[in-house]
């Protein structure tokens, strides 16, 4: 028997999202310029740099006003909805499908 797709027994579909950075740019153009960089430029003009990565590969993609301005963290239902969508992004970020897409980056000169 032949499994498709399994890769260290975890289903591995390849990468599930990459942010389309055409469009980025046209909600944020300030977003992608230059992105890549921005670490190692902090680097150079400040003394200590921490850079935390968090998540955001799916959540930020579907969360949107709507989510936030209704969200009750009363509501059972909306906070395990959060829960299992953050249980998602998670693995497919420890899995390396998705990439992270946001960090803090704290700087002391």
């Amino acid at each position: 028997m032949r499994v498709i797709g399994l890769k260290m027994n975890l289903l591995y579909f390849g990468i599930v999202y990459i942010s389309p950075k055409a469009e980025i740019l046209k909600i944020d153009p300030s977003e992608g310029v230059r992105s890549s960089e921005i670490t190692q430029i902090v680097k150079e003009y400040f003394h200590e740099v921490e850079v935390r990565l968090y998540s955001g590969g799916i959540l930020m993609h579907i969360l949107g006003e709507n989510f936030f301005t209704n969200f009750d963290v009363k509501n059972p239902l909306h906070t395990k909805y959060l829960e299992i969508l953050s249980k998602v992004e998670r693995h497919f970020m420890e899995t390396g499908e998705i990439s992270i897409e946001n960090a803090y980056i704290i700087a002391r000169k």
